[in-house]
This record gives C-alpha cells, sequence and structure tokens, in this order.
C-alpha cells in the first residue's frame, strides 16, 4: 500500500478544494467526497475534530485497465483523507494499488 502525508496551517475544508483543483489539472476526478465527521454525528456517533475522505481516480487509466480485465475496479481508485483532530490538518494520499 502507498502511503503519502503532509501536515499543513490550512483548514480541512481549504485542503479539500486545494486537493480537488490540483487533482482536476492532473486530468483526476472526484468520483466521492465522503464527510466522515458528519455522518458518524448523524449516526450518534460524534468524533473529534474534521475528517473528509475523497475517493479519486484518472478515467482516462480506469477505461484502460477495464477494457484490460473486469477485476480493474478493485485498483483503479484511492482515497485521500484530510482529517484534522489534534494540533494541524493533514491530507495524505492512501492506494490500494501495490
Amino acid at each position: 500500500m502507498f502511503d503519502y502525508t503532509v501536515k499543513t496551517d490550512q483548514t480541512v475544508e481549504a485542503v479539500v478544494e486545494k486537493v480537488k483543483t490540483t487533482l482536476k489539472e492532473e486530468e483526476f476526478g472526484v468520483l466521492w467526497d465522503f464527510n466522515l465527521s458528519e455522518t458518524l454525528e448523524e449516526k450518534g456517533q460524534a468524533i473529534d475534530g474534521d475528517y473528509r475522505i475523497l475517493e479519486v481516480c484518472n478515467p482516462k487509466e480506469a477505461k484502460k485497465s477495464s477494457r484490460r480485465t473486469e477485476k480493474a475496479g478493485i485498483s483503479s481508485r484511492a482515497n485521500s483523507p484530510c482529517s484534522q483532530r489534534t494540533g494541524r490538518p493533514m491530507s495524505g494520499c492512501r492506494s490500494r494499488r501495490n
């Protein structure tokens, strides 16, 4: 698994917007913007701080992969969590690819 994490002084919202802009510039798309903090709060399980997860994908590469094998969906996306619990916000990338 690939792991890359950066600490920042920006808010989680600012980091999410920056990540989305940068992804678009690199021809990636955001498939899903999941606000974990809100969802858990709605279910009565609030957590401290903000936690968002962006599921990202390169549509061109996903299309190529899907032509080669129908199992391509397993590895065609990556999660980019953005969180702030204590201290400075963090942004990272977690990929299912080896």
